[in-house]
């Protein structure tokens, strides 16, 4: 099994949170909210022209998901080759890079940036609850997008 040593020092092997070992592992669980995740930014940079203008943030598009327990955005920066950002403003503030659109307008998520966030949210205990709601979220986007109806 190859280990990995995350820039905060802890260790991911292959596999789930071990937390005896306080190591970030891959479960199917957390295969599924990456798979999610990326689904979900992909979504969100297809409704962007990422030559065109910026709001007044700098950011090409912001979108929020804000819980109980929780609150991120997820932003598309306008410079610095279109960096996928997503800030953390409940319960504690924190920032992480995901991933960056590509020039053709595809969105990249780097796992290991995504990995991090999954870690730090684990650790919160939020992971699951970001999850279910990042899925549901997901699943009401694309229902309103096989409807028809407006995205916004």
């Amino acid at each position: 099994m190859r280990e990995v040593v995350l820039p905060h020092g802890r260790k991911r092997h292959g596999g789930a949170m071990d937390h005896a070992a306080d190591c970030f592992v891959e479960t199917s669980e957390v295969c599924r909210c990456l798979n999610d995740l990326d689904r979900y930014l992909a979504a969100m940079v297809s409704r962007i022209d990422i030559r065109g203008s910026s709001s007044n943030s700098g950011f090409l598009f912001e979108t929020s998901i804000v819980s109980t327990n929780y609150a991120v955005t997820f932003v598309c920066q306008a410079r610095r080759q279109h960096r996928l950002m997503v800030f953390m403003t409940e319960p504690y503030a924190a920032r992480f890079l995901l991933g960056r659109v590509l020039p053709d307008g595809s969105s990249r998520i780097i796992s290991n940036g995504a990995l991090i966030f999954f870690d730090y949210l684990w650790h919160e205990g939020l992971f699951q609850d970001f999850c279910r709601d990042l899925s549901e979220s997901l699943s009401l986007y694309e229902s309103r997008w096989q409807d028809g109806r407006s995205l916004s």
